[in-house]
């Protein structure tokens, strides 16, 4: 049986081939794949910058430039199709989602330890894209403002709207949207966002701490570029000056391009402003499988709507247009899945 997968073997250029299918091992699932989410993360790799590469110890390794061919796809939702002799918790025709890699092909093989079932319900189970939801979950799990706090997102692409979806039900009493667009702070109002600011236009700085009089309790920076990062440095509040209980809570969830320059200033504002700092990737969440699993719960109560943030698809031969789309983020672009139904 063969598959037909997307090989990115040059910068900006993804190919399809076809070849066999490997073998089921006994614990392994044959997953056809009928979703799979376009992710930022894999931006670097497709421009050619560099590529995370996983060894034997699940360790990853940044490697510049990429090595080519690469398989990508991490986001995918499919039918099992075959199980392996000794798979105990699943069976065929079961819709899971999960570590579902590569998520860019028709088909893929995964351990039974990977995935988890989707529940059939209201929702379309194959629009539960729950990757980057399980990300989200991780935020919210560490960000977790107090009652009357202040909580800023910056970045409002679709992973900062999950995030202030998310956030729109904690206990925060302020929830500031920080982006650069105007169309997407629009968005992150209806979302949830109780205010907005485009550092563009306006002091972020003046107008956070004009909202919140202390600074942002808690910042989660998702913009994907360090200047997001000197503006979650400006805005979050200062833990030294004399009245203030507790400390700023600066949540890290981007991924920063390799031309980006550290600011000196960056070192002087954590010296000086002595914040929590959190890495809130997903590697380093305590209990990936448990993330996934409120991940689904969260789609189904409509509290990280994912499929509501769904604004283009794509045919497996069109992921080039896809990226394309993905890297401008023109004409709506928020989040764009593989659409292989």
């Amino acid at each position: 049986m063969k598959r037909k997968i997307a090989q990115l073997v040059e910068p900006r250029r993804f190919e399809i081939v076809e070849e066999e299918i490997p073998p089921l091992r006994e614990k392994e699932l044959l997953v056809r794949i009928v979703t799979s989410g376009l992710c930022h993360s894999d931006m670097p790799a497709w421009l050619g910058e560099r590529a995370q590469i996983g060894n034997e110890r699940d360790v990853a390794k940044t490697v510049s430039p990429p090595p080519f061919p690469l398989r990508y796809g991490h986001e995918a939702q499919g039918v099992v199709e075959e199980i392996g002799t000794k798979v105990t918790d699943f069976k065929v025709g079961d819709i899971v989602t999960g570590s579902v890699k590569p998520g860019y092909a028709t088909y893929a093989v995964c351990p039974e330890e990977n995935v988890l079932t989707i529940p059939k319900g209201p929702k379309n189970p194959f629009e539960c894209i729950a990757e980057p939801m399980m990300c989200i979950v991780n935020i919210l799990r560490i960000a977790c403002p107090e009652f009357g706090d202040t909580a800023a997102v910056i970045g409002c692409g679709s992973m900062g709207l999950l995030a202030i979806s998310g956030l729109r039900k904690s206990g925060a009493r302020n929830l500031i949207a920080l982006d650069l667009l105007d169309e997407r702070l629009e968005q992150a109002k209806q979302w949830g966002a109780t205010h907005t600011v485009n550092p563009l236009k306006e002091d972020a700085e003046k107008a956070v701490f004009e909202i919140a009089g202390d600074g942002a309790d808690v910042v989660v920076e998702i913009s994907g570029s360090l200047k997001g990062f000197d503006t979650a440095m400006t805005i979050l509040k200062n833990a030294t000056l004399w009245g203030h209980q507790g400390r700023g809570k600066l949540l890290i969830a981007s991924v920063y391009g390799k031309d980006e320059k550290w600011s000196g200033k960056n070192g002087i504002d954590i010296v000086n402003k002595g914040p929590l700092l959190y890495g809130a990737q997903p590697r380093f969440a305590v209990d990936p499988r448990e993330n996934y699993r409120r991940a689904i719960w969260a789609y189904e109560d409509d509290i990280l709507p994912i499929d509501r943030m769904i604004t283009h698809r794509f045919k497996l031969e069109e992921i080039n247009k896809g990226f394309e789309m993905l890297a401008s983020g023109k004409d709506g672009f928020i989040k764009g899945i593989l659409d292989l139904s």
